[in-house]
């Protein structure tokens, strides 16, 4: 489901298989439980790829939420990049824009970093 790459013992990159359009109530609580355990086993920097994305809903959102206050609590960071326009608009609509570190390409959150 979820795709994990190394750039280096700093930064993780996570990306979607191929197969996954959406992130929703389907598959929410498998990616979070997924993303929490690559924290705890000491991803600090985790930059998620959402170029395949093409629609969260609600559960989708929630997941994401509640990754993002679990790395936030363990010293980690959790970046978002590639999101749609259209999932964009509702990530303002829901002022989730104010929670996470969104960025227009994997390079320029990754530059954030290194």
């Amino acid at each position: 489901m979820l795709q994990i790459n190394r750039f280096s013992d700093q930064v993780t990159l996570i990306d979607f298989s191929d197969n996954v359009k959406k992130l929703n109530v389907v598959i929410a609580d498998k990616i979070k439980s997924e993303l929490n355990e690559l924290i705890d086993n000491g991803c600090n920097n985790i930059i998620i790829d959402f170029s395949k994305i093409i629609f969260i809903d609600s559960s989708g959102f929630g997941a994401l939420v509640t990754v993002y206050n679990h790395a936030k609590n363990v010293g980690s960071k959790l970046m978002l990049a590639n999101i749609a326009a259209e999932t964009m608009e509702l990530v303002k609509i829901t002022k989730l824009d104010q929670v996470f570190d969104i960025y227009n390409s994997v390079e320029e959150a990754k530059n954030t970093i290194i």
